[in-house]
């Protein structure tokens, strides 16, 4: 699990998009359920489980992250899920522009280690465009899965990276917390 956790925490600046500028607001939830103006979006991860999930705040620079710990026992295996909350540079990304984001970010993982299990691919999470890979390590002797995905809805980005000893762990509470997030977003703003 130290293992896990430590591999995690260095992720946190090397893995995800950075896009500068300010990093967004962490929101209440009578803010998120505030009416939205056209060119905003606001997002929301309450944590799925409090009696599974431990919570860790780490911010640093123009990203928010969010470390969830799975508690001893509470996971198939050790498993830490990292979100990460950022302003993105566009609402409406090019596609080849992912890719090669996507790819970018997989060689710097390689670069520390990381082998490709699934190679990285653009799609869509609920109507927004996102990258997706999968990557392994061997770690004192035992091998971590890395799930990973980054979504890029309208002014706001964030990506999630689930990290386990099991691959079929990681990928499922990979989708745990894509679908735990709510994004509400107002969609362009109008041209004047």
């Amino acid at each position: 699990m130290k293992a896990i956790f430590g591999v995690c925490l260095a992720a946190l600046f090397l893995a995800g998009c950075q896009t500068g500028g300010p990093k967004p607001d962490t929101l209440t939830r009578e803010q998120f359920d505030a009416p939205i103006r056209p060119g905003q979006t606001r997002l929301a991860l309450e944590n799925p489980d409090t009696e599974k999930w431990t919570v860790r705040e780490l911010d640093s620079g123009s990203t928010a992250r969010t470390v969830y710990i799975c508690r001893p026992l509470a996971c198939a295996a050790p498993s830490v899920v990292i979100y990460a909350r950022m302003v993105s540079p566009t609402r409406k990304p090019d596609r080849e522009a992912l890719q090669a984001l996507s790819i970018a970010d997989t060689d710097r993982m390689k670069a520390d280690g990381w082998a490709i299990v699934s190679a990285a691919r653009v799609s869509t999470h609920r109507g927004f465009p996102s990258t997706h890979h999968v990557l392994r390590k061997e770690i004192d002797g035992k091998m971590e899965y890395s799930h990973y995905t980054a979504v890029f809805a309208g002014n706001l980005a964030f990506s999630i990276s689930s990290r386990s000893a099991n691959s079929d762990v990681a990928r499922r509470n990979l989708e745990l917390f894509l679908n735990a997030v709510e994004i509400k977003d107002g969609g362009p703003r109008p041209r004047s």
